[in-house]
């Protein structure tokens, strides 16, 4: 995973819980100030023993929650509604 890291970032060091939430919040602020899309992919495995990310990815999920002017949505209905579809209930 570091190899990636590096190859990506230029570092394979993970970012501190700081850079890592800064990163989190300024996608809430980029999606909202453009109107574009944006997917977040998770990997579960990488929080599973770590408490300090979980709380970031945490509170990154509760302040997605509290943000009216976003539509948060499988890619299932995503693609529905870009194929001009309504979703399945």
């Amino acid at each position: 995973m570091s190899q990636y890291r590096e190859q990506l970032y230029g570092s394979a060091a993970l970012k501190s819980l700081e850079e890592w939430a800064t990163a989190l919040k300024s996608v809430i602020q980029q999606a909202l100030d453009t109107g574009g899309y944006y997917s977040v992919i998770f990997h579960p495995y990488l929080l599973s023993e770590d408490e300090g990310r979980r709380e970031v990815f945490r509170e990154f999920l509760r302040a997605l929650k509290a943000t009216d002017d976003l539509w948060i949505a499988p890619c299932r209905d995503i693609a529905e509604h870009l194929l001009g579809t309504p979703p399945q209930q």
